[in-house]
């Protein structure tokens, strides 16, 4: 009974998840730019990768920065509807202290005061949790 019910929703996750030549779809708002090209839209998750010490964290602070300003930022620009401004910024590498010590810059460059927790922003670190922990605790969240 518990195998056939897993199949059943594989199979159904597998048909929402299929992609046609013949569907229509949304093109979804398009949220950030830098120089008039878009880098982010509305609905989409997105992850910095590149080599050690290229400025990774500074970026994604500058585009965190001004999404929380709705405005610019270093040339990045977003434009961000009123009910969709809530950012959720996840970090896996770095400890506590230096993820508070990126919140702090991130706070700063959006022209926030640093007396008050960011309504917008909900800041996570991870580094502590096991990959399986991690797996556990976000599918519990995100099929509630």
């Amino acid at each position: 009974m518990v195998e056939q019910t897993k199949n059943r929703e594989i199979a159904f996750l597998w048909q929402a998840a299929r992609l046609t030549l013949t569907g229509v779809y949304v093109v979804a708002p398009e949220i950030l730019r830098v120089h008039g090209s878009a880098i982010g839209t509305l609905g989409n998750f997105s992850a910095a990768i590149g080599k050690a010490k290229s400025k990774k964290t500074f970026n994604v602070s500058a585009i965190v920065a001004a999404s929380l300003k709705n405005g610019t930022v270093l040339q990045y620009v977003a434009e961000l509807p009123d009910n969709k401004r809530k950012i959720l910024y996840v970090d896996t590498e770095q400890s506590p202290y230096h993820c508070q010590k990126v919140m702090r810059r991130i706070i700063r460059m959006a022209g926030l005061p640093l007396n008050e927790e960011p309504e917008n922003l909900e800041f996570l670190t991870l580094r502590r949790h096991t990959p399986e922990m991690l797996y556990f605790t976000l599918y519990s969240i995100f099929t509630q």
